[in-house]
């Protein structure tokens, strides 16, 4: 079969795919049923069957992708893992501000890309990230960045896709044992500053 998405072109010279897609998105946050995504990709000149699925999974599923990172960050806030503040472009101070729903992070995250990691496959599905950079009004210098396989957020986290998947690797290697929430462990065992716990970080992660 030959793998092809309308919209990602291969760039010989770098070795990596760009472009855009159109994916479903939900009307009462983006006021459309679609919105276009930058896509970005490293790999080989023909799509693997995985990032082909990966790519065809994000143009189905987006709404419901982008439901979970809302969800996530608004759990950051409540436990203040983000400040209560957002960056003022115009004064280019921090402001005080206050979310009382995840859909009210929305318009201050910026604008949605994605990253198709190549290397990294779980049953016939590439892991990708979802990250945001220009526009994020939450984390100013590093981005956000929300890594996925499927629908299942693996981790979120105010670093680059490449810093995400490090400090997962750090934890296990294989990326086919890597199961949903490790974020939310992440902030457990933070309180406690037991990051270096490895074999603990282990048993809760990896059931």
């Amino acid at each position: 079969m030959n793998y092809s998405i309308d919209g990602l072109e291969y760039y010989e010279e770098l070795g990596e795919w760009g472009g855009y897609i159109t994916v479903k998105c939900s009307q009462s946050l983006f006021n459309k049923d679609e919105i276009s995504l930058g896509v970005y990709m490293k790999g080989t000149e023909r799509l693997t069957e995985a990032e082909y699925n990966a790519i065809n999974h994000i143009k189905i599923n987006f709404p419901v992708i982008y439901e979970k990172i809302l969800k996530g960050l608004y759990e950051w806030y409540k436990r203040e893992y983000i400040p209560s503040e957002i960056f003022d472009e115009d004064t280019s101070d921090f402001i005080p501000v206050k979310f009382n729903c995840y859909e009210d992070i929305h318009r201050y995250i910026g604008t949605p890309n994605i990253e198709i990691l190549h290397e990294y496959t779980k049953e016939d599905n590439a892991y990708f990230s979802i990250y945001f950079y220009d526009n994020c009004l939450l984390s100013i210098e590093h981005g956000l960045t929300a890594l996925f396989h499927k629908n299942n957020m693996i981790d979120i986290d105010a670093a680059d896709t490449e810093a995400v998947v490090n400090f997962l690797e750090y934890y296990e290697e294989d990326c086919t044992l890597w199961e949903k929430d490790f974020w939310l462990i992440k902030w457990e065992l933070g309180k406690d500053e037991s990051f270096d716990d490895v074999d603990l970080i282990r048993e809760k992660w990896l059931k």
